[in-house]
């Protein structure tokens, strides 16, 4: 059975929701890390930088990033959603490397700026440019996003469960999110969804659903 190696909130939310898009059968590992526990050995011998998520495979083969784990599991789905081929498959590219680097970094700045710099007296400085960069990076991707509150032009995807993953780190940063329409609209879509809720649930943040579509 696949195995998820996830902490509550963080980008492994993308991969719990697409493994239960998909359908497959799976078990949570929960990894904390606030209390390090992915700096452990045990860890480090399945994702040897330390990070969220991994996913051990059926055949004990291990992935470590969420496009590559995205990729995975899409093909391995009765109704792919992410295409491959063509303008419309490097378009998919194009969004897994922009959610991975372009926005999920300066979020990272803010969470744990110990990972970017070993003098504390930098981390202040970086957790508040990790804020408002992100709003910047934000802000790029709603106004990227179709206008229907998907990633792809093509439709729901598996994108759109990564893309609902950093509009919750945008509100759990306070910034303000009802000023992204397009994003706004993809995350009360996904909120709507039931694998998404089971997903939230699950990770104990089953409340989301509901401050999501408050907004």
């Amino acid at each position: 059975m696949i195995e998820l190696y996830y902490y509550p909130g963080a980008c492994s939310l993308a991969a719990h929701i697409a493994l239960l898009e998909v359908g497959l059968p799976y078990t949570l590992r929960r990894v904390d890390v606030f209390a390090g526990e992915h700096f452990e050995e045990q860890y480090r011998r399945i994702h040897p930088l330390s990070r969220i998520p991994a996913m051990r495979l059926e055949d004990g083969a291990v992935l470590t990033e969420v496009g590559a784990i995205l990729a995975h599991l899409d093909a391995r789905s009765a109704t792919p959603t992410l295409p491959t081929g063509g303008l419309s498959g490097i378009r998919v590219l194009e969004w897994m490397s922009l959610l991975a680097s372009g926005v999920h970094i300066p979020f990272a700045m803010r969470i744990n700026p110990a990972r970017f710099s070993d003098d504390e007296a930098t981390f202040e400085s970086l957790k508040r440019d990790g804020r408002s960069r992100g709003f910047e990076m934000l802000r790029y991707v709603d106004e990227r996003l179709n206008v229907a509150g998907t990633v792809l032009s093509t439709g729901a995807s598996l994108l759109d469960g990564y893309a609902l993953v950093f509009f919750l780190w945008g509100l759990h940063a306070e910034l303000p999110m009802r000023e992204l329409s397009n994003y706004l609209r993809l995350a009360q879509n996904q909120v709507r969804r039931p694998a998404v809720q089971r997903a939230l649930q699950d990770e104990d943040l089953g409340h989301v659903p509901e401050l999501v579509a408050s907004l």
